[in-house]
């Protein structure tokens, strides 16, 4: 048997072109759900460096004013 009848390789294909496509799907969701946690976490990051900021320049300020 030296071909494969078309009513095997149709399905096939399609079936692996569904796979590769929800696989692919998977992974933009992953990536997507991970960007949005890594945004979140540098936005408290830049936060916490703002308040340490305005506090030593509230600091030196009322060190300089005495």
């Amino acid at each position: 048997m030296k071909f494969v009848e078309a009513t095997l390789v149709m399905p096939l294909t399609c079936m692996i072109l569904i796979s590769l496509i929800s696989l692919m799907m998977i992974f933009y969701n992953e990536l997507l759900t991970q960007t949005e946690t890594n945004a979140e976490e540098l936005a408290g990051i830049y936060e916490n460096r703002e308040v340490t900021y305005i506090r030593t320049y509230d600091r030196l300020e009322t060190g300089f004013a005495q």
